[in-house]
Order: structure tokens, then C-alpha cells, then sequence
């Protein structure tokens, strides 16, 4: 198991960060990598979406699981399938100072192929970090340049 974590400090408050983060419908507009979210089921706090991103030219795509906890502004995902063989994970907020809060996102992969993950290990890691800092960076011009 490979894990991934990355932060981002941004100025704006939790629950507007947070409403942002809830909206995974609307993801495409804004990151790059991210090429079509579906929502194929909602309930109260629990979520299920088919995803689409492409990487470096590479397409991905899996059917996830989020479970939202509004009281402490987190949400836990989790691959039902897909590419991967595991994915899941979680993102999170927490204050900073007045002004700004800091978004936290751990993931953790496993990719499936323990013959070459020797081999494409930093290739594929990389390319996660790039897909979820990527993910993190649009967020963070999304609330500080469109002043939601």
C-alpha cells in the first residue's frame, strides 16, 4: 500500500471550503485532471460517483464511495472499482489562523501490479501526487480568486 499526503493552506473559511469540496459534480470546471464526475446515488451523508480523470494522457476512471462528516469538516472516500486494485482515503479541514484554514487530503493506492510495481513505483506515485495536488491547487485559486 502506497500512501499520498498533501496540504494546502487557503484563505477562506471551513464551511465555504468545505461546501466546495462536497460539490464533486462540479470538479471538471476547475481541475484540470478531472474529467467528468457523476453522483449515481445520494443520501444523507453518503455519496457513491463514478469518476474520470486523465493523467498525462492516461485515462483513469473507478466508482467511489464518500462518507461526509459535516461536523468535522471530513470526508472519507473509498473505491467500490476501477483501475486500481485500492484506493481510499480521506480530506479534511482545519483552522489556521483567523483568515485561513488548511486543507489536508491522505490517500492511500494500491495500484495491482506487484510484479512491476517495483519498476513503476515512483512513476505511478508521482503521477498521484500530481493528480491530487493538482486537485488541492484548484481548490485553493477556485476560493481565494472567485472569492466564493
Amino acid at each position: 500500500m502506497h500512501s499520498v499526503e498533501l496540504k494546502v493552506k487557503v484563505r477562506s473559511l471551513k464551511d465555504k471550503i468545505f461546501d466546495i469540496i462536497k460539490d464533486i459534480e462540479r470538479y471538471p470546471d476547475y481541475m484540470r485532471f478531472v474529467k467528468d464526475v457523476k453522483i449515481i446515488s445520494s443520501q444523507e451523508n453518503k455519496i457513491t460517483s463514478l469518476w474520470s480523470l486523465e493523467i498525462d494522457g492516461a485515462p483513469i476512471s473507478w466508482r467511489q464511495e464518500d462518507f461526509i462528516d459535516n461536523d468535522n469538516f471530513e470526508v472519507k472516500f473509498k473505491m467500490l472499482e476501477g483501475d486500481y486494485q485500492h484506493y481510499e482515503g480521506k480530506i479534511f479541514i482545519k483552522s489556521f489562523d483567523e483568515h485561513h484554514c488548511v486543507v489536508n487530503i491522505i490517500a492511500n493506492f494500491d495500484w495491482g501490479i506487484p510484479v512491476l510495481e517495483e519498476y513503476v513505483k515512483k512513476v505511478l506515485e508521482r503521477k498521484a501526487r500530481l493528480a491530487l495536488g493538482g486537485m488541492l491547487k484548484a481548490l485553493k485559486r477556485k476560493l481565494e480568486t472567485e472569492n466564493v
